[in-house]
């Protein structure tokens, strides 16, 4: 097992040098580090409507997203129950529903604020 030869001058740092690498560090706006996360719940599908219908609303959300500083992370589909359920940050509920009415008009029965655990 080989060392490294490392000399003890490389290894110190000023609090100068630690202060100016952290600043050069991006900090989030407000607006980033303040994005709520919202499930919506859409209680059931239009008659007829399958997964790849619920896939190709889900990118139309993706297309208009960026229109309102939305963005749709994932979503998820119950077929047995007709239930879908998306996770998306957004400024507010209201901002996340107008996505989707302007994206496809499937508008979702319930928006709740969550938290990631």
């Amino acid at each position: 097992m080989g060392h490294w030869p490392i000399e003890s001058s490389n290894l110190s740092l000023s609090a100068s040098s630690v202060g100016a690498n952290l600043s050069a560090i991006r900090q989030p706006t407000r607006e980033e580090a303040a994005m709520p996360l919202y499930m919506d719940v859409h209680e059931s599908l239009p008659e007829g409507a399958t997964a790849a219908d619920v896939a190709r609303a889900h990118e139309a959300d993706l297309a208009k997203q960026g229109e309102y500083g939305v963005s749709y992370k994932s979503y998820w589909v119950d077929d047995k129950a007709g239930k879908v359920f998306c996770l998306v940050e957004a400024p507010d509920a209201e901002t996340a529903a107008r996505v989707h009415r302007e994206a496809h008009g499937l508008v979702a029965d319930h928006i709740y604020e969550v938290a990631e655990g």
